[in-house]
C-alpha cells in the first residue's frame, strides 16, 4: 500500500517537472525571437509584388501586340463609321444607339429648321469684323441682326427638341425616354444636314411612322389629359 503511494507521488513530481521545464522553454523561445509582430509587420513580410503578365515579354512581342490592338480598334472605329452612314443598329456607337433615338433623329431631319442655317450665318458674321473700321454702322446693324436671328434660331431648335420628346414619350413610353434626348436633339438641329452624325436617314417631310404633324398633335393632347 505505501510502495504503491509513494510511486504515484513520484510520478505526479516528474510530470509537474516536465511540465515546469516545458514552459520555460516556451518562455525563452518566445524572449529570444521578440514582441509579437503586428498586423502591418505581418502583412508586409507576407508581401509579394505581383508581376504584370506583359515584364516576361520581348520589346518585339510588345510591339505585336500594341499593333493587333490598334488593327482591332481602327476594326470597332471603320464599324461604328459604317453604321452611322448606313443606320445600322447593331454597330451604331452607344451613345446613338437605340429605336427612340433613331426615330427622335429622323422626325429632326424630316423637319426643316431654321438653326441648320447657323454655322453659315455665324461664318458669314466672322467675314464682317473685318469691315468693322471701315463700316461701323453696318458692322452695328449686323451684330444686332445676329444676335436676333440667333435667338430666333434657338427658340425653334428647342421647340424642334421638345416636340421630338414629346413624340418618342408618347410611342414608346415615359420611362423609356432616353437620357439627354432633348440636349442630344437641340445640337443637332443646328447642324446642317451634311454634316450631322450619324447621318440623317430621312429626306425633309418624310416622316419616321408616328413622327408626323398629326402625331405630333395626338402627343400633345394625351400630354395635357394626364
Amino acid at each position: 500500500m505505501f510502495g504503491r503511494k509513494n510511486n504515484n507521488a513520484d510520478e505526479a513530481l516528474t510530470d509537474a517537472n516536465a511540465a515546469a521545464s516545458t514552459a520555460e522553454e516556451s518562455t525563452q523561445a518566445r524572449q529570444k525571437k521578440g514582441p509579437t509582430p503586428t498586423r502591418k509587420q505581418a502583412q508586409k513580410r507576407n508581401y509579394r509584388p505581383v508581376v504584370a503578365a506583359g515584364s516576361s515579354m520581348t520589346k518585339a512581342e510588345k510591339r505585336e501586340v500594341r499593333q493587333q490592338q490598334r488593327e482591332k480598334q481602327n476594326e470597332v472605329w471603320q464599324l461604328e463609321q459604317d453604321a452611322m452612314r448606313t443606320g445600322d443598329e447593331r454597330n451604331m456607337p452607344l451613345r446613338y444607339k437605340g429605336v427612340e433615338r433613331r426615330f427622335a433623329r429622323d422626325y429632326v431631319d424630316a423637319r426643316f429648321d431654321l438653326a441648320s442655317a447657323f454655322i453659315p450665318m455665324a461664318l458669314l458674321f466672322i467675314f464682317t469684323i473685318f469691315l468693322q473700321s471701315s463700316f461701323p454702322k453696318a458692322y452695328f446693324a449686323a451684330t444686332i441682326a445676329f444676335y436676333v436671328i440667333f435667338a430666333v434660331m434657338a427658340i425653334d431648335a428647342w421647340i424642334a427638341a421638345r416636340n421630338a420628346r414629346t413624340l418618342v414619350a408618347y410611342k414608346f413610353g415615359e420611362k423609356r425616354v432616353p437620357q439627354r434626348l432633348m440636349w442630344d436633339t437641340f445640337l443637332r438641329v443646328f447642324m446642317p444636314g451634311r454634316w450631322r452624325r450619324p447621318w440623317p436617314q430621312t429626306k425633309l417631310g418624310q416622316y419616321p411612322e408616328g413622327g408626323t404633324p398629326a402625331d405630333l398633335r395626338e402627343a400633345k393632347k394625351a400630354k395635357k389629359s394626364r
